[in-house]
């Protein structure tokens, strides 16, 4: 089958049963798991708005407003012809929030990967917040309201993540799954002198790399899409694992911190000691 018939078939499937995991998605179409990552990652960069979700029944699902783009074309061109017309799509669509943010707070650009439901409403909460240079009181899982001043948003291994600052200087890093809420108060506060977030996101391109590749599986997670998406983890659908790199060894604990409890490192050593490591000091501070 003919790549453009494919990711035209994926696209009508979207269009028409909603959300569809990425293994009826290889199912349909004959196709490997990992060619339908491929498919999906073409069309994000060909502009088309394909949301991953997370959990059990996690899959794919098209942005609200594309579907009768994809029902009334009669090919892949058609589509694309269709979602390059923005001004005829309807306003929430756009990447308004992304084009208007200053470039230095958003450090990889991956917009058409927007958080959805309640955590949509505290991204976009925050994306305001950027631009109006604004504090937030911010409620975290499992912890009191506090205030924030948002710094940037980091989109790496498949979730967005908010650099902040509180009253204390304190730089700090929270993965958007975390928060509950989010809401913009009247304060402003400039962040310690030093701070740079690039230094902060660094670890991403560094040359200064500590491992190759780490390997992780997520055990309870079904279509972990949003990670595949973003082209910063690779799938190994023999080994069911996931892999990125190369990392410093504090980047890749803090980002499999990130992921919560499910992910479990295959390799290497230094990072599933590191990881242990931190899970013992946790429960010693808890107990």
């Amino acid at each position: 089958m003919e790549k453009e018939i494919r990711q035209f078939e994926i696209l009508q499937a979207l269009a028409t049963d909603g959300t569809v995991a990425g293994q009826q998605l290889s199912d349909m179409l004959n196709v490997s798991l990992r060619t339908i990552y491929r498919d999906i990652e073409e069309l994000l960069e060909n502009g088309i708005t394909i949301e991953g979700t997370r959990g059990v029944d996690g899959g794919y699902r098209l942005h609200r407003g594309i579907e009768h783009i994809v029902r009334d074309a009669t090919s892949l061109q058609d589509v694309l012809s269709g979602v390059g017309k923005t001004e005829e799509l309807p306003r929430p669509l756009r990447k308004t929030s992304f084009e208007t943010l200053p470039a230095s707070k958003v450090y990889v650009d991956h917009s058409m990967i927007v958080p959805l439901g309640s955590k949509g409403l505290v991204f976009e909460t925050i994306c305001a917040s950027l631009q109006s240079n604004r504090a937030l009181q911010i409620t975290a899982t499992g912890s009191t309201p506090s205030v924030i001043m948002p710094l940037g948003l980091v989109f790496a291994a498949g979730r967005w993540v908010l650099i902040s600052s509180d009253l204390n200087n304190s730089i700090s890093s929270l993965a958007l799954h975390s928060l509950e809420d989010a809401v913009e108060t009247a304060l402003s506060f400039k962040p310690p002198r030093n701070f740079r977030a690039e230094d902060f996101v660094s670890a991403i391109d560094s040359d200064e790399m500590d491992v190759d590749v780490v390997e992780f599986k997520l055990p309870t997670v079904g279509e972990y899409g949003a990670a595949l998406l973003a082209g910063t983890t690779d799938y190994d659908e023999e080994n069911g694992t996931f892999s990125f790199g190369p990392v410093s060894v504090d980047f890749a604990v803090r980002w499999l911190i990130s992921m919560g409890p499910d992910a479990i490192v295959v390799e290497p050593k230094i990072v599933r000691r590191k990881l242990k490591e931190y899970a013992e000091k946790i429960l010693q501070n808890n107990s």
